[in-house]
Parts: C-alpha cells; sequence; structure tokens
C-alpha cells in the first residue's frame, strides 16, 4: 500500500467531518461509514469511519477512521486516524 496515498484519501473523508459542527457530530454518533475509493495509483482503498463519545461528560465527540488495501492481508497495512471535537467546537 502507499502510505501517502492512503493517508490522503482518509484525509479527504475526515475533513468532511471536520466541516460539521459539534451539534451535527453530536447526531451521527453511533454511525459507521465504511467506503470504498480508488487512489490514483491504482489501488482500490477501503475506508472506515465512525463517530462515538470521547468524553459524554465532557461532551467531546471523537471522529475515527481507518483505511486500508482492499485486499487487506495484513495489520500493518492499516492507517488510522482521528480527532476530538468538545462541545464549544474546538478541535484537537
Amino acid at each position: 500500500m502507499n502510505r501517502a496515498e492512503g493517508y490522503a484519501l482518509l484525509t479527504v473523508e475526515l475533513n468532511s467531518y471536520r466541516q460539521l459542527a459539534h451539534a451535527e457530530l453530536v447526531e451521527l454518533i453511533g454511525d459507521e461509514t465504511s467506503i470504498m475509493r480508488r487512489g490514483s495509483d491504482g489501488t482500490h482503498y477501503s475506508i472506515e469511519l465512525w463517530v462515538r463519545w470521547y468524553d459524554a461528560a465532557a461532551q467531546q465527540v471523537v471522529v475515527s477512521g481507518s483505511v486500508s488495501p482492499a485486499d487487506w492481508g495484513s495489520p500493518h497495512d492499516r492507517l488510522d486516524d482521528s480527532f476530538v471535537v468538545s462541545g464549544d467546537s474546538s478541535v484537537s
């Protein structure tokens, strides 16, 4: 797997969630999305995205994602990324 390509595809998908307001993310808690994307290198990539509470008491939501080649054969081929949005809409 081309790691740069995988991260680029994952970043595009995560950025769509970064555009959402905190209240919209709260509505998505529990959602899981699986999509396939073809990279510019011709490889098919599987992207998994999910939204969960990071700290419900503090109203922090975490959006996580992973990407791997569609013909995934090794856990070492999976790349992960995430971000946390607080109730005051700060992102970390």
